[in-house]
């Protein structure tokens, strides 16, 4: 079991957190699922030569934003993301909205990419808080308010980001499972869980 594991599994059973994996009433397996079939669907359209694979592209996008909950991208942002997936530029810098586009990358390459959004983040601030990790600030404001008063540093989405994937199990399947089981954890945490 890899540190990070380690630490999830601790802090979750010192404060009674169920790490068994749903989003959206949706079982691991049916995420899986999912996962599995955009990322088939999207290697295929990419390997087309369509004149129209950037529409076949955007509907994937938007499939896998609107099954992530996210629904307040514009349609620039949208068609930025196709764009970048049509080029197979995965680029992630300091202006990149992590919690969209981590989603779209695991989708498009899951053994190189995990998600990380709001509640990745709060979990890593709870088990690994030597560092100061990027919090998007889009879901459990409270929580993120209380933790930036705890320490307000914050690094760059970039480096938050390279750092996350630095430290998940080399094992895909292990890298998967902790990523669910952050997403599980932080989505549990509240503020008495981390006031010290």
């Amino acid at each position: 079991m890899c540190e990070l594991m380690k630490e999830i599994k601790k802090f979750s059973n010192e404060h009674s957190i169920d790490l068994t994996y749903n989003w959206r009433k949706q079982k691991e397996g049916d995420v899986d699922s999912k996962f599995k079939d955009w990322n088939g669907k999207i290697n295929d359209i990419l390997k087309s030569h369509e004149k129209n694979r950037g529409n076949k592209l955007y509907n994937v996008v938007d499939e896998i934003l609107r099954w992530g909950g996210i629904y307040s991208i514009g349609e620039t942002r949208k068609r930025f993301y196709v764009e970048k997936i049509n080029r197979e530029n995965c680029e992630i810098d300091n202006n990149t909205l992590l919690s969209s586009w981590t989603k779209i990358l695991t989708a498009y390459d899951p053994d190189e990419y995990r998600i990380y959004d709001s509640r990745v983040a709060i979990a890593l601030r709870v088990v690994a808080p030597d560092y100061a990790w990027f919090l998007p600030s889009r879901r459990n404001m409270d929580v993120i308010k209380h933790l930036k008063t705890i320490n307000p540093d914050e690094e760059t989405p970039k480096d938050s980001y390279d750092k996350y994937l630095s430290i998940l199990p080399e094992n895909q399947e292990k890298r998967a499972q902790c990523e669910k089981a952050l997403f599980m954890l932080g989505g549990a945490v509240n503020i008495d869980m981390i006031k010290n």
